[in-house]
C-alpha cells in the first residue's frame, strides 16, 4: 500500500515544474509562480490578481506587521515574495518539503530564508515567530492537527496564525492518499472549535466558498474549454483536466479564511493541551449498501449523497459542464461521445433533484 503523503508530494513536484498551462509557471497563473484558488472580486481580471487579493485578504487578518512571519509550504515562493510589499526580507521565513520547490523559491525572492522542512515539525524553538501564514496547504497535512499543534508552539504569546485552507468532504478525506482521514472538518464552526482545541484564542473564521473556490472553478473551466475549442489541447488532456475538475467538485465542501491568535498570557492548562484532535477516521461504513454492479460515476454520486454532504447547486454546476462538454461532441461529429456526456448531465440533475426533496 502506499503511504499517505506520497501522493502529494509526487503529484506537487511534478505540477510546480511541468505544468505549462496551470502549473504555477504556466500560462493560466501567467507565469507568477502562484498556484492558489485566490480571492475573485467581481472585477478580477485572472489567476494571478485573485492570488495577490487572496494575499491581502489573509494579510488584513494580521493587525500588526511588524514582527517576523513564518511562511509554511511556500511552494516556489510566490506567497513569500508577496509577503516582501508589507515585510522586510531579514524578517521572513519560509519552509516547505520539497527541497526543488525551495531551490525556486530562493532565486526568485532573495533575502529571505528558506527551510526544507515538514510542516507538522517544524524544527525551531518554541516562540520563534509573531505570525505563521500557511496559503491553501493546511488540509494535505499528514496530519493537519499536528501542524496546528506545531504552529501554537513557534508562535511568541499574542503571535497569530494565518490560514487559506479547504474543507473536504469525509469521502475524500477517507479515501486519497493526498488528504488524511483525521483532517475531516465539517464546517467553518467546527473548524473554528479545532483551533480552540489547539489552544488558539477566538479564531475568526471566513466562509470564502463562493469568492475563492467557487469562481476560481468557474474560471479553470472557461479558459480550459477555450483551449479545447482553439485546438490548444487534445481530447485526451481535456479528459485529464476535466477529471480534475469532477474530482474537485465532488470533495471540496467549503473554502475557509482563518486569523487564530494564541492567548497572550499563558492560561493554566496550556501544559496539558492536547492539540488538536479532529474527528476519528471514519470506518467503511458511512458509503452504505452498494447494492449491484458498480458503475463509475453513479457510484461517486451515490457515495457522496449517502454522506449528506453534496450540494445540489455543485451538482447542477458539474451537469451544465457535461451539457457544454455534449455540445462541443455534437459540433464535431462525435454522437457517441455526445450522448455519454449528456446522459451525464442528466444523471448529476437527478442527483440534484433527489438532494432537494430529502431536504
Amino acid at each position: 500500500m502506499t503511504e499517505r503523503g506520497t501522493g502529494i508530494r509526487s503529484h506537487y513536484e511534478q505540477w510546480m515544474s511541468e505544468d505549462s498551462l496551470l502549473g504555477p509557471q504556466g500560462e493560466y497563473f501567467e507565469g507568477s509562480f502562484f498556484a492558489n484558488y485566490g480571492y475573485w472580486e467581481t472585477d478580477t481580471k485572472g489567476a494571478r490578481e485573485a492570488c495577490e487579493n487572496l494575499m491581502e485578504k489573509l494579510l488584513a487578518m494580521v493587525p500588526d506587521k511588524s514582527g517576523t512571519i513564518l511562511d509554511v509550504a511556500c511552494g516556489v515562493g510566490a506567497t513569500t515574495r508577496h509577503l516582501l510589499r508589507h515585510y522586510a526580507p531579514e524578517r521572513i521565513t519560509a519552509v516547505d518539503f520539497a527541497e526543488k520547490n525551495l531551490e525556486t523559491a530562493r532565486r526568485h525572492t532573495p533575502g529571505c530564508t528558506f527551510r526544507q522542512m515538514d510542516a507538522t515539525r517544524l524544527d525551531f524553538p518554541s516562540g520563534s515567530f509573531d505570525t505563521v501564514i500557511c496559503v491553501e496547504a493546511a488540509f494535505h497535512f499528514q496530519p493537519r492537527s499536528r501542524f496546528l499543534q506545531e504552529a501554537w508552539r513557534v508562535l511568541k504569546p499574542g503571535g497569530r496564525l494565518i490560514l487559506a485552507d479547504i474543507l473536504c468532504e469525509r469521502w475524500a478525506d477517507s479515501v486519497s492518499r493526498m488528504l488524511h482521514p483525521q483532517n475531516h472538518v465539517k464546517d467553518p464552526q467546527a473548524y473554528a472549535e479545532v483551533l480552540v482545541r489547539a489552544g488558539f484564542d477566538a479564531p475568526e473564521i471566513v466562509d470564502v466558498t463562493e469568492e475563492s473556490w467557487v469562481r476560481s472553478s468557474r474560471s479553470i473551466t472557461r479558459y480550459l474549454c477555450g483551449l479545447f475549442e482553439e485546438g490548444r489541447i487534445d481530447r485526451k488532456m481535456y479528459n485529464q483536466f476535466m477529471t480534475r475538475r469532477l474530482v474537485s467538485a465532488l470533495s471540496t465542501r467549503y473554502y475557509v479564511l482563518a486569523a487564530a491568535p494564541k492567548p497572550a498570557v499563558p492560561r493554566e492548562d496550556d501544559g496539558e493541551t492536547t492539540g488538536a484532535e479532529e474527528t476519528a477516521p471514519p470506518g467503511a461504513e458511512w458509503l452504505g449498501a452498494s447494492p449491484g454492479k458498480p458503475d463509475g460515476l453513479r457510484t461517486l454520486v451515490d457515495h457522496a449523497r449517502l454522506a449528506g454532504t453534496e450540494r445540489a447547486m455543485r451538482l447542477r454546476r458539474m451537469a451544465r459542464l457535461e451539457e457544454a462538454w455534449a455540445q462541443m461532441l455534437t459540433r464535431e461529429g462525435d454522437r457517441r461521445g455526445a450522448r455519454k456526456h449528456a446522459a451525464r448531465a442528466l444523471l448529476y440533475l437527478e442527483a440534484a433533484k433527489a438532494l432537494r426533496r430529502a431536504k
